[in-house]
């Protein structure tokens, strides 16, 4: 995939128009403010940033105090299913294409003031004013979701929204050998677990075992199996365990302020699905101690930086199949899944939706 280094008309057409006119009826945010204090105490940041600019070429940011006029206006974006995919793209197109504005940890730190103030406007009742976009959206699926009394008040209570009862029913409920979808998700594929075993990113190698170094349970997955689920915008949000077990690690942790930007063909902007964005992202991780599989690792991992992770149950809850564990807030969204060494047998075809609940393989019986 090339890594998006030009201006995407098309894209932007949907989403500076209403950053501008919002951003005009307000002062500076906090994100701007934030980054002109940053540029004043570092001149080779500001450089950098001008002459990221420059190279984008974007029609509607030619220079930093238009740069600025954006960022205010993100901060402030209402969501609607027209802007959702390339809500942060200008702010990553100009970032990657300048080394040192990508390497900076200042510009990095500052990056994430952007989101987690975006992030907290979502969190507002101001937020919500897009709503009817998605409610007429077809591939949204909204007649299986449970709507409360007073509906959604805020657009991260609408995006962690609740499923029916009886609408994800579960695959071998209580077989104890049914291995099931983790989420709505399209399955990407399967790789081993091994000490050499790698995915690329934007030119950077990643060992899949990274992924395991912030758990004490990480040598019991050592040529195991890692599979890989991708959540949409149009999908459930919440994710649920595979497998019956008893949490036995829970832990929330830190990602970066990245996200893969990519060009199509007719120069519209994507979010990559692939693998490799999981090693820098906000991700939350439970282990689960199983009888018949042995240990299962789980990391719902959010794809963009405003996409936070929450988990919802404690160490020690006994959980069974397809029990709810946590929810994603604002963002595309990912859950990994990794099993111990010859443990499972997955069925899954790569490319394929799953319903969450749905059969994706089974547990091998174990040696005697």
């Amino acid at each position: 995939m090339k890594s998006l280094r030009i201006a995407v008309a098309a894209a932007l057409f949907l989403i500076l128009p209403a950053a501008i006119a919002q951003a005009s009826n307000y002062g500076d945010s906090k994100s701007v403010k934030s980054l002109k204090s940053l540029l004043l105490a570092k001149p080779e940041l500001e450089a950098a940033l001008k002459k990221a600019i420059a190279d984008a070429g974007m029609d509607g940011i030619t220079d930093i105090p238009q740069f600025e006029t954006y960022i205010n206006g993100i901060v402030r974006l209402v969501p609607t299913n027209r802007n959702i995919d390339d809500k942060l793209g200008p702010l990553y197109i100009i970032t990657d294409i300048s080394d040192t504005l990508r390497t900076s940890p200042e510009f990095e730190n500052w990056s994430k003031e952007v989101v987690s103030e975006w992030g907290h406007f979502l969190d507002s009742p101001l937020s919500i004013g897009g709503l009817s976009t998605f409610y007429d959206d077809p591939s949204m699926n909204m007649e299986d979701y449970y709507v409360g009394p007073s509906g959604w008040l805020t657009f991260n209570q609408f995006f962690a929204r609740e499923i029916k009862p009886g609408k994800r029913p579960i695959a071998g409920l209580g077989d104890g050998r049914t291995i099931v979808s983790p989420g709505d998700s399209v399955y990407k594929g399967s790789t081993p677990i091994t000490d050499d075993a790698t995915t690329e990113v934007k030119g950077v190698t990643h060992r899949i075992s990274d992924l395991l170094k912030d758990t004490e349970y990480a040598e019991r997955f050592a040529g195991g199996q890692f599979i890989h689920f991708y959540l949409s915008i149009t999908d459930y949000h919440r994710f649920h365990v595979p497998f019956a077990g008893k949490v036995v690690e829970k832990k929330i942790l830190p990602g970066f302020a990245y996200i893969g930007v990519f060009e199509k063909p007719d120069g519209s902007t994507y979010l990559t699905d692939g693998a490799g964005y999981q090693f820098r992202q906000e991700r939350g991780l439970i282990v689960l101690e199983t009888e018949e599989i042995g240990y299962v690792a789980i990391l719902p991992i959010g794809m963009g930086p405003v996409s936070s992770v929450e988990l919802t149950p404690d160490v020690g809850a006994e959980l069974h199949k397809g029990e709810e564990f946590g929810f994603f807030q604002f963002g595309g969204s990912d859950v990994v899944v990794l099993f111990e060494k010859d443990a499972v047998d997955i069925t899954a075809e790569p490319g394929k939706h799953y319903l969450q609940g749905a059969a994706i393989g089974t547990a091998k019986p174990k040696s005697k």
